[in-house]
């Protein structure tokens, strides 16, 4: 199975999700774009309870990374880092990366028994985008930081709109 990728001119690319190892980091470094203030390695530790993972086409092309973890005191899935690929903030041809993204993440909490509960820190500026497009709902701070909820209905819909 695959994940559909929209093109803003109509076309599709599959692309699958693959266990970030440490030889993609150079893929995935500042140097060449990625985030500056990501640290994808801390992830990749020995002993880490989080999952990375890279959204990766056919041709080797990563379009995207998320970590998270599965919490199951709290019954949600954590997501701890979730970053779209250079190529994609800059010129943003397939309009639904991040979607997919968000996507993986929700099906990893339904087929966890979580549900479809997510759960995320997000950036400041990124707050209103989360409210209006996954329905996040203000939950509290933990160690000062706001955390939401994704509405689990719309992972419902993401998936079954983007994994054939």
């Amino acid at each position: 199975m695959a994940w559909i990728l929209e093109h803003k001119d109509g076309t599709i690319l599959k692309a699958e999700f693959f266990p970030l190892t440490r030889n993609d980091i150079p893929k995935i470094s500042s140097s060449i774009g990625w985030e500056r203030n990501f640290s994808w390695k801390q992830y990749l530790s020995a002993g880490s309870p989080y999952k990375a993972f890279k959204l990766q086409d056919e041709s080797g092309t990563i379009h995207g990374c998320i970590a998270y973890v599965k919490d199951y005191k709290n019954l949600f899935v954590e997501v701890a880092l979730v970053e779209k690929s250079p190529m994609h903030r800059v010129k943003d041809d397939y309009v639904n990366i991040g979607k997919v993204l968000f996507a993986h993440a929700y099906k990893e909490s339904f087929e966890s028994d979580l549900d479809g509960y997510v759960v995320l820190t997000p950036k400041s500026k990124l707050i209103t985008y989360y409210e209006e497009v996954y329905r996040a709902t203000f939950i509290g701070k933990i160690n000062n930081y706001p955390r939401y909820l994704l509405d689990p209905a719309i992972g419902k819909s993401l998936i079954m709109l983007y994994f054939r």
